[in-house]
């Protein structure tokens, strides 16, 4: 109880049990962010969540602290394409689709079925379910304040 109260309070500093914190993670992703800003053609990354939150947060523009409050779609890939004159443009490209019902997983298999597909509330971003509603509001309000002039977009 007293480790999830500490993660509730300040997620991106509180280590996990036998593991590291959000911010020990940073540290550990500054070469892989050079890396990728680096590359001429394009990078796929595939990893766990915490991860990608951490990236998103870079190209977002968004300050690293609030990492934790980033919301990352299940079954998607999540592009981000170089902005001339700096930034990012992010775009999603879901990977399945709900079945007629709504109710299943299908698989998108044309660029214009995309445009096209819709998720029930029980494929959200597996993060918002470890933190208390009133903290998730909270990191989410401060998320859409920091979206304020980057080069996000939904």
């Amino acid at each position: 109880p007293s480790w999830y109260e500490r993660l509730e309070r300040n997620p991106y500093q509180t280590r996990f049990p036998g593991g590291e914190s959000y911010a020990d993670l940073v540290k550990r992703l500054t070469s892989v962010v050079i890396d990728v800003e680096q590359q001429v053609t394009p990078t796929l990354v595939v990893s766990h969540v915490s991860i990608l939150q951490c990236l998103m947060s870079y190209f977002r523009n968004t300050p690293v602290e609030l990492c934790t409050g980033i919301e990352v779609p299940m079954h998607t890939v999540v592009k981000f394409t170089p902005v001339r004159g700096g930034g990012w443009s992010e775009t999603h490209h879901p990977l399945f689709g709900a079945d007629e019902e709504g109710k299943g997983m299908i698989p998108v298999t044309s660029e214009s079925e995309f445009s096209q597909v819709t998720f029930s509330g029980s494929d959200s971003p597996i993060w918002t379910d470890l933190v208390s509603s009133k903290s998730s509001s909270s990191l989410k309000r401060e998320l859409s304040g920091s979206k304020q002039g980057s080069h996000a977009t939904s």
